[in-house]
């Protein structure tokens, strides 16, 4: 026996060792599948917030203002916000909204690195024509795309993408700050409604407590200066020693009431996403647009709007009912949109706020669409994906036809001349329009044998 034993050994030695190898495949394999189908059961937006490579056709974000210093304004109410505390200059991107920025970038291309290639062809990027804004979207596109293969150029791996601007005056669509007169009318009609008066009698401690300290009157300025202190808290950054932490919580929550009321007031929701809606119904319908055989251009895979926090958190809350506190620097905005079977288009709606998740959450719409249940009485769809021509109905409840004339510029385009210059300049051709009549005159009159000077 113990012969056998010994002769049989190595033949036993190579059994018990193929048994062994085959339970360390096996077990991880199975422990690793009841973990997925664990994980799975207690989330189940987990598929729905996945990336469908097959179908995806392309992607638009709406990418709110980094982390910037603050505004001036206020420099004779608070020394520290004077320019000599902030030596790279006043709402200039700073070192972390820039850090935060390109690693959001870089997120957002590992969620989609199959779909999206090394090409800058496949992006259209558009800024507000703001130091931030522009700087912001160049950051987050340098995180989201490197220099490679053909595209590499010396030693660098920084490739350069186009980010198209137009001057603020004339922007609408990215920028709060063009000339649009109605845009007066609807701030005088917010701040005079009854919401506005039921959040002053809320926070009227507070709003007195400001005006004692600072001087200013105007409910508007009061909230422009709560805002540009929390940015200051943001940034922790020196603030006037009045500003107790007691202090911050209810400028906290007076900012954040205020930004719900504003962005929810409906002539201030379509001030604010009137123009972009008409921009994206345009190039969605573009990218659906079958493409002739003969065409050479490239339809774009990614779609980037660089904005201000006002005009981001309006479009996140009219489409997916996102609302309640101010998105935070960097956060964005993300529409998918998928092709389905039978050349059906869908989209799927994301809420990236936290910078330094790697992946956004899915939200839902804030519509009836056709795909929700006829016989539902929610005001929103329970399905993560929107039939496009549902999106494309909603958002044009807000947009016009002719934006210009909206703003009360019969339209035309505002050429920044005020009425004194125009006056001028009639009078100016007017004299050259004479000085010219008389001069052919005296010519037409000597050539006929008058004698006009001696």
């Amino acid at each position: 026996m113990v012969t056998m034993i010994v002769t049989n050994f190595p033949r036993l030695l190579i059994s018990i060792s193929c048994f062994l190898l085959t339970i360390n495949l096996i077990v991880p394999v199975f422990c690793q599948t009841t973990s997925d189908s664990t994980e799975l059961g207690e989330n189940d937006s987990l598929n729905a917030s996945s990336v469908d490579y097959v179908t995806l056709r392309s992607v638009i974000i709406i990418l709110n203002e980094g982390l910037s210093t603050p505004p001036s304004t206020f420099s004779h109410i608070d020394p520290y916000l004077r320019p000599e505390f902030w030596p790279d200059g006043v709402e200039q991107l700073t070192a972390t909204g820039k850090y935060k920025l390109y690693n959001l970038g870089k997120s957002f291309h590992s969620r989609y690195d199959r779909f999206l290639t090394d090409s800058p062809r496949e992006v259209h990027a558009r800024s507000g024509d703001k130091d931030n804004n522009i700087e912001g979207s160049l950051v987050f596109l340098h995180g989201a795309y490197k220099a490679r293969g053909h595209w590499k150029y010396g030693s660098t791996d920084y490739l350069p993408i186009a980010v198209h601007t137009v001057p603020t005056k004339y922007d609408c669509m990215l920028s709060t700050h063009c000339y649009c007169p109605k845009v007066n009318t609807v701030i005088q009609d917010l701040l005079s409604s009854s919401e506005c008066e039921s959040l002053k009698k809320q926070f009227a401690s507070t709003l007195k407590l400001v005006e004692s300290k600072t001087g200013l009157t105007s409910f508007w300025n009061q909230i422009d200066y709560i805002e540009t202190v929390l940015l200051q808290v943001m940034l922790k950054s020196k603030i006037p020693s009045w500003i107790t932490p007691g202090v911050i919580e209810d400028f906290n929550d007076l900012g954040n009431s205020f930004h719900s009321m504003a962005t929810a007031y409906p002539d201030m929701l379509k001030q604010m996403v009137g123009p972009i809606y008409s921009e994206l119904t345009d190039r969605l319908k573009s990218i659906i647009k079958p493409t002739p055989r003969s065409s050479v251009q490239q339809k774009p895979r990614l779609l980037v709007y660089s904005t201000l926090t006002p005009i981001m958190s309006s479009v996140a809350y009219h489409l997916a009912g996102v609302n309640g506190v101010i998105p935070p620097p960097g956060s964005i905005f993300i529409l998918e949109l998928y092709e389905e079977p039978g050349l059906a288009y869908a989209v799927k709606m994301f809420y990236w706020n936290d910078t330094d998740s790697h992946q956004p959450n899915l939200v839902y719409p804030n519509f009836v669409t056709s795909s929700s249940s006829s016989s539902s009485s929610s005001s929103s769809s329970s399905s993560p994906s929107v039939p496009l021509n549902d999106l494309l109905n909603h958002m044009s409840t807000l947009m016009e036809s002719d934006w210009p004339a909206y703003c009360g510029l019969g339209g035309s385009i505002d050429t920044g001349l005020d009425t004194l210059s125009m006056i001028l300049i009639i009078i100016l051709i007017v004299v050259f329009a004479s000085v010219a009549f008389t001069i052919i005159m005296i010519v037409k009159k000597s050539r006929s044998g008058y004698v006009i000077f001696k």
